[in-house]
């Protein structure tokens, strides 16, 4: 009986064993896509495989010649040569990266995992390292954080807020602009869920819209929907709210499941104040136009009528409805059709005009109306109407002619009384020429044809005044003055009239003055009925800045303090009549003047104060 210890294994299969591991080794060796590369204790390559030497641009030959230091790219060389003496001394690194240099010197980025073979003894035989070329991974990972660089760049300065949120909408990502529109740092905002930021309405729109979204993910996919931008109202740190315009997609895993949401947001309070304050001017334009007092219309170049407001409705008679179909020669007299297509030629050119158009109501009355019509630009900047403001006439212009034929019969009226007073006054002139030779020469006599004398000659030059049209001239106020006044004593026996100026007043000047005579006349006149028949009467004249003060008083009784307050309206006298004192308020107003009653110096007689303008 043999025991187990005694069995010897056949050499041949012992021998045959090992060249199938060898085998196997080899094929391994050479047909992995890893480059492997054996060195001796100096570094050496004493045994490569076809990988290791197509990977350097080298034969298998050529590589056998080299060590490492001689593929090693120069700026690694000392960081591989501590390396290769401490993996001698039994360190083991990690898989690490190196750059290695190709035959023709191009860099290539490696990663290689090294370890140093031992015999049984444990004593150093070689080191065994396996190289793989990273290249492309390098090339594809420097792109990867170039781009994701690039994003980050755009993020931290963009205007807008980009968010990242995770399901539960709490935020993983905010750029720093979220302090300059929602007054958040990035810390604080970072700490905060979406419902913290948004109103309550807003964070319900985003639940819905949410939902919804997952809900088309599940039926349609991920292709099958487009997310519209929301409108929400956002908190900003101070309490106020801000409108912003929200955008979001899906952040998706490598199954295409969403993970999270990425947002832009931008700050549009600005935009929707604007489109606020245009919707009220709008509103307000629009109001203006459908209640203004005017008729307005705009009428296109074919003479169609395609907006009217109320107004013109109104004018016409129709209801807006039925003008906005009709062509504005619908409601235009037969002989004004030229004249429309005329003006709508004007417009076309982009001119302006103002003109009376005769229309047709649609009762069939005609009216004159005033049109006041102006170019309307498109968009384009093409003339495509008109814009027309429209005023009715009518009752203006028929006034206007009732009053034309009432002054042509006030002015033959007129005409024929001047015609037949100054012919009165020429008899009564003669008259008195007459009496004055013909009656005793005794002085009572005497001043009553005086008197009837000039107070024809006075009637006389009324007449002239209105004879003569206004024009403008300019008179001396003192020599008027004189020329009154002497006239004046001629009329009324007994009454004696001083005349005086300060400074250089008798070189004082108004304008625009043909009534003025009428004025002094009756201030005189009054002093003769109210004063007497020895009334003593001063005017006084001077000049204050640029108007001229007439000062006129007398010596008679005054005038009673019930009638003082009333005494410049009409029907007011203390002897009956009382238009003389009216008129001579009228007049001083009509040359921009003023006149006035003064407080009595010496408690007696009357004073009154004539402001005009000095020429």
């Amino acid at each position: 009986m043999t025991s187990n210890s005694d069995v010897r294994p056949d050499p041949k299969q012992l021998e045959q064993k090992l060249r199938r591991c060898e085998t196997r080794k080899r094929a391994l060796f050479d047909q992995t896509n890893d480059a492997i590369f054996l060195l001796d204790l100096d570094g050496t390559h004493f045994e490569v495989n076809d990988r290791a030497a197509s990977m350097l641009g080298y034969t298998v030959d050529e590589l056998l010649s080299l060590s490492f230091r001689d593929i090693v790219h120069e700026s690694e060389l000392d960081q591989s040569k501590e390396n290769f003496k401490a993996t001698l001394g039994g360190k083991q690194f990690p898989v690490f990266q190196r750059v290695f240099k190709k035959k023709d010197g191009t860099p290539i980025s490696v990663e290689i995992n090294e370890f140093l073979i031992r015999d049984s003894k444990g004593a150093p035989l070689y080191i065994q390292s396996i190289v793989r070329d990273i290249s492309e991974r390098t090339k594809l990972e420097k792109n990867l954080r170039e781009s994701e660089e690039r994003y980050r760049l755009l993020a931290d300065n963009a205007k807008d807020v980009i968010f990242t949120i995770d399901m539960e909408l709490n935020f993983t990502y905010v750029s720093p602009s979220v302090l300059d529109i929602a007054g958040y740092s990035v810390e604080e905002a970072l700490s905060k869920n979406v419902s913290d930021i948004l109103t309550p309405d807003s964070f319900s729109l985003v639940m819905k819209t949410m939902e919804e979204a997952l809900v088309l993910e599940e039926s349609v996919g991920k292709d099958g929907y487009d997310a519209p931008p929301l409108e929400l109202k956002v908190y900003h740190k101070n309490g106020s709210i801000l409108c912003a315009e929200v955008s979001r997609v899906f952040l998706r895993n490598a199954e295409d499941k969403p993970i999270g949401i990425l947002i832009v947001l931008r700050d549009i309070t600005r935009r929707k104040l604007a489109e606020k304050a245009l919707q009220i001017s709008e509103r307000r334009n629009r109001e203006m136009i459908e209640f203004c007092p005017e008729g307005m219309a705009i009428v296109d170049l074919d003479e169609r009528i395609v907006f009217a407001n109320q107004a013109f409705a109104s004018m016409l008679g129709y209801e807006i409805d039925e003008l906005e179909i009709m062509s504005l020669l619908d409601v235009t007299a037969l002989g004004e059709m030229e004249r429309v297509q005329s003006e709508t030629e004007s417009r076309k050119g982009g001119r302006a005009s103002a003109y009376q158009l005769e229309m047709i109501k649609k009762d069939g009355e005609h009216r004159i109306m005033r049109v006041s019509a102006v170019p309307w630009r498109n968009d384009e900047g093409e003339i495509d109407s008109t814009i027309a403001v429209v005023t009715d006439l009518t009752d203006r212009v028929r006034t206007e002619m009732e009053l034309e034929a009432s002054n042509r019969d006030l002015e033959l009226f007129a005409s024929l009384l001047r015609h037949d007073l100054r012919n009165d006054l020429q008899v009564i002139l003669t008259q008195t020429e007459a009496a004055s030779l013909l009656t005793p020469k005794d002085e009572k006599s005497i001043e009553l044809c005086e008197t009837t004398r000039h107070i024809a000659e006075r009637m006389k030059q009324l007449l002239d005044v209105f004879e003569n049209p206004e024009g403008k001239f300019i008179s001396e106020i003192v020599g008027l003055i004189q020329e009154r006044a002497e006239t004046a004593e001629k009329m009324y026996s007994g009454m004696k009239i001083s005349v005086n100026f300060e400074g250089n007043g008798r070189k004082l000047r108004v304008s625009r003055g043909r009534l003025l005579p009428a004025l002094f006349d009756n201030l005189l006149r009054n002093s003769s009925i109210h004063a007497g028949p020895k009334v003593k009467v001063s005017i006084v004249v001077k000049r204050e800045a640029d108007n001229i003060l007439i000062d006129i008083s007398d010596n008679g009784p005054g005038i009673s303090e019930d009638v003082r307050p009333r005494l410049f309206q009409r029907g007011v006298s203390t002897t009956g009549g009382g238009q003389g004192l009216y008129l001579c308020k009228r007049i001083a107003e009509a040359y921009g003047g003023t006149i006035q009653l003064l407080e009595p110096r010496d408690k007696s007689g009357a004073s009154f104060r004539v402001v005009l303008p000095a020429a």
